[in-house]
């Protein structure tokens, strides 16, 4: 049962940095998948062919989204994200990095598949009062972000 969660902190922010991709981006994305599809045409491995494509498509129309505002809020039963509450006894540790220009929570949660959350800090939350708060209430561990992460920042994702 979740009691009245009494908010330290709280902010708005984008889900993820969002890189507006330009046309090379584009150019660049239709010569590997057509670099691809012909490769396997060529290979006769028409499945391929089509899995290529089809990813292509797929990741053309998933660079095109634009990242939705959430609200974060940390209080004294856990971290909340929009309306997922993620209590203290279920994170394992956290840890503010800086990512290029901008700066970012990464908490370690009790999960299989995502154990890792990255969440972006507005612009006027200080990191060290995030760090000072979460201090009380759960282990700072340096943490990395997992390779996959980084590579589609990179890549404008």
């Amino acid at each position: 049962m979740v009691h009245n969660l009494t908010t330290i902190m709280s902010w708005e922010t984008p889900e993820f940095v969002y890189q507006k991709k330009e046309a090379d981006w584009c150019w660049a994305l239709g010569i590997i998948v057509v670099a691809g599809v012909v490769l396997s045409i060529v290979l006769q491995n028409f499945l391929l062919g089509i899995l290529i494509a089809l990813a292509g498509i797929l990741f053309f129309f998933f660079a095109q989204k634009k990242p939705e505002t959430i609200r974060v809020e940390i209080s004294d039963q856990g971290v909340k994200i929009n309306k997922n509450l993620y209590p203290y006894q279920n994170i394992d540790s956290f840890w503010v990095s800086q990512e290029r220009d901008y700066w970012k929570l990464l908490i370690h949660v009790h999960r299989t598949l995502t154990p890792l959350i990255a969440i972006p800090l507005d612009k006027d939350i200080d990191p060290a009062d995030v760090r000072a708060i979460l201090l009380d209430y759960i282990p700072e561990v340096e943490q990395q972000e997992p390779l996959t992460h980084k590579l589609s920042d990179r890549v404008g994702f």
